[in-house]
């Protein structure tokens, strides 16, 4: 699966949202500090998953085994001074798929509110996660 999503920033705020654990919290999860090659993600339904860093080359790429997925994140400079994130997920497992797929929309766009607007979409309430069919990540 891939998606694309176009920002109003530059390559070093995308890198850096996806790379320190201040940037990953305001979009992405209630905790996410990382030791050595390994991301902590704590979600608000309670959930807790450790990811592996696979390779990250500064304000370029970021890639991690995030759950059972390979998940890649392209960055690319634009000449009208936005840039794309290429989101690739690979190994998805078929009863995941729609979940998953809906879930990558929801960060994403999450990220893009906290880039361009530094607001964070989410609701931060353990009663109203994804499990009780909330769109918040």
């Amino acid at each position: 699966m891939i998606w694309r999503i176009n920002c109003r920033t530059t390559a070093q705020s995308i890198y850096d949202a996806l790379t320190t654990p201040v940037g990953r919290v305001s979009f992405w999860a209630e905790s996410a500090n990382q030791t050595d090659d390994y991301i902590h993600f704590e979600f608000p339904n309670g959930l807790s998953h450790s990811s592996r860093v696979i390779e990250s080359i500064p304000n370029k790429l970021f890639c991690l085994e995030y759950f059972e997925a390979k998940t890649t994140f392209r960055i690319h400079s634009n000449n009208d001074n936005t840039c794309t994130l290429i989101l690739h997920a690979e190994n998805i497992p078929e009863p995941d798929f729609e979940e998953v797929h809906a879930g990558w929309v929801s960060v994403l766009l999450n990220l893009k509110a906290f880039l361009e607007h530094g607001i964070d979409l989410r609701n931060h309430d353990q009663n109203r996660t994804w499990d009780q069919g909330f769109v918040d990540n």
